[in-house]
């Protein structure tokens, strides 16, 4: 999957320009110059466009991607250009909050692009090192447009920084971002810093979002085979190796490095499979049967709201979320 904010598209320009017939291509041009956004989904997967109400005057996509057994990506894409005001952000939010009442407890939601943030600090959380954190949040709108999105269960995950310009005193803040990307499942979401197609913005440095689902059921109990070096015959494992040609093959000097450190690992390989015995180990049913979706978003929820707390003095919002969690938890 591919999604691109502020593409600069018109209808004039066709998506096959850019993607061959192995992409599905999801567009919202901006009628007039710049701006824009973009999905698109390898056709290999199966995807269609999500209809929101009220986002005729917004730059917002959603796609839906079936991914296996019924699990479904809902995927969006934003841009809000610099100083919008905060109906502008009202309306983003208000898509954001459509999408979430389209997903079942087992989809996954991610809402990425260019929020235009810039007077917000990033700092990891504490007890997720996946989810990025705001502090000193301003205007005061865009606090409340990032906390009603946490509510929601969604949490920014980007950690690639924008890239600092001589004579660029904003961007001198290493913890200074543009380009968000919102969550309901940042265990699983990996974020890197991708190769940029074009000429690298600084403001918007190219990120990767890399991902795996367990779509299995829940873990159980079930026994693993592993090999026992404690009741492995060490005696006979060094008779095979010496009995072996290795030392001949390691010795011959046009073989190169790597070649030779393939004939090593093989032969190892061989000796501990045939005097190392196997037995099967347990494994520890680390599950908790209580701790659905719903809970776990609850308190992640109480979480945020604790550090919001302490960031503004404000604790009903916290009150809340731990109300809402006992409630659940008992």
């Amino acid at each position: 999957m591919y999604g691109f904010s502020e593409t600069w598209l018109t209808e004039s320009i066709s998506s096959s320009e850019y993607f061959n017939a192995n992409y599905n291509v999801f567009r919202k041009d901006r009628l007039d110059r710049g701006g824009g956004v973009l999905i698109a989904v390898n056709s290999r997967y199966s995807s269609e466009i999500v209809s929101l109400d009220n986002t005729d005057n917004i730059e917002f996509i959603c796609d839906k991607i079936l991914i296996k057994n019924n699990i479904n990506v809902y995927f969006a894409m934003s841009y809000i250009p610099p100083c919008s005001s905060s109906n502008i952000y009202k309306l983003h939010n208000q898509a954001i909050n459509l999408i979430n009442a389209h997903c079942n407890e087992s989809d996954i939601v991610i809402t990425a692009g260019d929020f235009n943030i810039p007077h917000a600090d990033w700092m990891e959380d504490d007890e997720n090192p996946n989810i990025m954190y705001p502090v000193q949040i301003n205007p005061e709108y865009a606090a409340d447009f990032i906390y009603s999105i946490n509510e929601l269960g969604l949490y920014q995950v980007n950690n690639v920084w924008r890239k600092a310009e001589i004579g660029d005193h904003d961007a001198v803040n290493e913890h200074k971002l543009l380009d968000l990307v919102f969550t309901n499942d940042p265990d699983n979401l990996i974020v890197s810093e991708a190769s940029p197609l074009v000429k690298l913005e600084r403001c918007h440095p190219p990120v990767l979002l890399t991902f795996e689902w367990n779509t299995s059921q829940s873990p159980t109990n079930e026994q693993t085979p592993s090999f026992n070096f404690n009741r492995a015959d060490y005696d006979g494992m060094c008779s095979f190796l010496q009995n072996s040609d290795i030392h001949e093959q390691l010795q011959n000097r046009f073989s190169s490095i790597d070649k030779k450190v393939a004939l090593l690992s093989d032969i190892l390989i061989k000796a501990i499979e045939k005097y190392a015995p196997k037995s099967k180990k347990k494994k520890p049913n680390t599950h908790c049967p209580w701790a659905n979706v719903s809970l776990k978003k609850l308190k992640n929820r109480r979480n945020k709201m604790w550090k919001y707390f302490v960031t503004t003095g404000d604790k009903e919002p916290f009150n809340a979320a731990v109300a809402e969690f006992d409630e659940l938890n008992t």
